[in-house]
């Protein structure tokens, strides 16, 4: 498998554009897109209360399989609130799946869901704290049976998930959960993937690389990626 196979959508976040096809966002409330990991990316700003891109589509995706990827900056820590990076649903199963960062109870975590919708969130749940200013890669994947959840090209757990919702609708969305218009992120997106298949740990790996990223359409063979890559280039 390469990268390129069975990817549904890539977001540079230069803008609401979609790289692979015609799934291109709309900006709701004035998104910037300011300095990223890779040119430029999305930004909710250090206050967000109802900035997001979204568009009103499952990505063609309904509770399968699934990998979301992106880059994620926080710019105010959460408090008490719930900050969605990538949110997917749909109406077909009522499944939700988002990359998302909290606060609970003053503790920080990092959750990757697969939310059956109004009946019961699956997830790997991380409790850590991300620095506020600094760039972090997660990666959400699911194959039909297991969630795992990456930071930073490092798997952080995986949990049985399987069943459908109820009341969902067909959304996509960055910096907040266009399905309910809620967990609006204060920070920046960036590099936003999405693939109908979990992809492999070297692939993960891949578009980490070695926290330098890899944007679409994936071309490794560059002197910057051999030299960011010479240690994993040297034992492969």
């Amino acid at each position: 498998m390469a990268l390129l196979d069975n990817i549904v959508a890539y977001y540079k976040l230069d803008n609401v554009n979609d790289s692979v096809g015609s799934f291109n966002l709309t900006n709701n409330n004035t998104v910037a897109f300011n300095s990223g990991k890779i040119g430029n990316a999305a930004d909710g700003s250090a206050t967000n209360t109802n900035k997001s891109l979204s568009i009103a589509n499952n990505l063609g995706i309904t509770g399968g399989n699934i990998t979301i990827s992106c880059w994620v900056n926080v710019t105010t820590a959460p408090s008490a609130a719930i900050y969605a990076f990538v949110d997917q649903a749909d109406v077909t199963n009522d499944i939700e799946y988002g990359v998302v960062y909290r606060d609970v109870a003053g503790t920080k975590k990092i959750q990757y869901w697969r939310n059956k919708f109004n009946v019961a969130t699956e997830l790997v749940t991380v409790d850590t704290t991300l620095t506020v200013g600094t760039w972090y890669h997660m990666v959400l994947t699911y194959d039909g049976t297991n969630i795992q959840g990456w930071l930073n090209g490092v798997s952080q757990g995986t949990a049985t998930a399987s069943g459908v919702g109820t009341g969902a609708s067909d959304n996509f969305g960055c910096l907040a959960r266009p399905v309910d218009a809620s967990g609006f992120a204060s920070g920046l997106v960036d590099e936003v993937g999405v693939w109908t298949r979990k992809i492999t740990d070297a692939e993960v790996a891949s578009l980490y690389n070695s926290g330098n990223g890899l944007t679409h359409p994936f071309v490794t063979d560059t002197p910057a990626y051999r030299a960011a890559n010479v240690a994993m280039l040297k034992v492969g």
